[in-house]
């Protein structure tokens, strides 16, 4: 998955030059199941310090992609929310990778694809044999907290 990912959002397909830490902090949004995340978690979740985020996130804002937000219950804290701009880029390089994983699996047998869901479904944590469209849609909508 990973190695999908990276080939598909190579520097020349991003939209605005984005770099790929930047895309991945949009993906995570993306994903997030409130729809928005505080900048301590992306910080921690990217592995970089909290000012490093901060300069992706001026970067995303200052490109439209997303916007902070005040927390309503803690005025003193940030959310991070994505655009409309930012999740419609989100959701166009989803299905890019969609058409990507597709085309790329037609050249399995379906003994292969069959070893591949099994593999995908242990390494995600699941048992048992589940096939691979319905393992794959699961993955995407799978929530970051």
């Amino acid at each position: 998955m990973w190695v999908a990912m990276l080939k598909i959002n190579s520097k020349e397909r991003r939209e605005g030059d984005l770099s790929f830490s930047a895309f991945s902090i949009l993906k995570m949004l993306y994903m997030s199941q409130k729809g928005k995340i505080r900048m301590q978690t992306i910080a921690k979740v990217n592995g970089v310090s909290k000012s490093t985020a901060t300069d992706y996130i001026d970067n995303l804002e200052e490109k439209g992609y997303v916007v902070r937000v005040k927390d309503e219950d803690d005025q003193r804290g940030m959310y991070i929310r994505l655009t409309d701009r930012g999740e419609q880029l989100a959701l166009d390089d989803e299905n890019v990778l969609l058409q990507y994983l597709e085309t790329h699996a037609s050249n399995l047998t379906d003994e292969e694809m069959e070893m591949f869901s099994v593999l995908f479904s242990k390494f995600m944590g699941g048992v048992g044999t589940v096939p691979f469209p319905v393992l794959f849609e699961s993955v995407m909508d799978m929530k970051i907290e």
